[in-house]
């Protein structure tokens, strides 16, 4: 299984291209210094990188079990791999055990028969599951990133209303299902 991560982990996600004014308006761009949280705040943005948003869009789309389908889909242009990866930064974490979680999320969301994959000596069969996953990835990305779209039409300065407004987001959805 550790193979078919790791092929999963050198994939560059995509998002659905109407979702870009969302990453605008939220995180900065990594060119751009984005990932100090002093840069986030100078900026006045919520996520210090565009993968930070990229990543609490894919969890709030699973928590609230959203799928849309990616349509027009614009490149994310970071691999999942590259997703906070320290270098030589002072109190950056890494992101591996998100990337885990991420992956285990998709591994029990999928309808992929792992055990007929573990023994297929067919290159093209692997590479179809990680399509699979990725497909899966972007579907919640999106279904999230449509409800922040939502909350942000109701509401243009909510992210940005408090520090906890992001997780407090997160928990009003985790309660409207209970």
């Amino acid at each position: 299984m550790k193979y078919l991560k790791d092929i999963w982990s050198e994939r560059t996600p995509s998002y659905n291209e109407e979702y870009q004014t969302i990453f605008n308006k939220l995180a900065n761009k990594s060119n751009e210094g984005g990932d100090s949280d002093e840069r986030a705040t100078e900026t006045a943005k919520i996520f210090a990188t565009q993968y930070e948003m990229y990543i609490y869009a894919f969890f709030i789309g699973l928590y609230s079990n959203e799928l849309q389908v990616c349509n027009k889909k614009s490149n994310f242009g970071h691999k999942i791999s590259e997703w906070g990866k320290k270098r030589g930064k002072s109190g950056r974490e890494s992101f591996l055990e998100i990337q885990d979680f991420i992956f285990i999320s998709l591994i029990a969301k999928s309808d992929i028969n792992f055990i007929e994959l573990e023994q297929t000596k067919d290159e093209n069969e692997i590479k179809k599951a990680v399509s699979l996953l990725i497909d899966l990835m972007e579907s919640y990305t999106n279904g999230g990133l449509q409800l922040i779209k939502d909350k942000l039409e109701s509401n243009d300065n909510y992210f940005i209303s408090s520090m906890e407004a992001p997780l407090n987001f997160l928990l009003s959805l985790n309660q409207l299902k209970n």
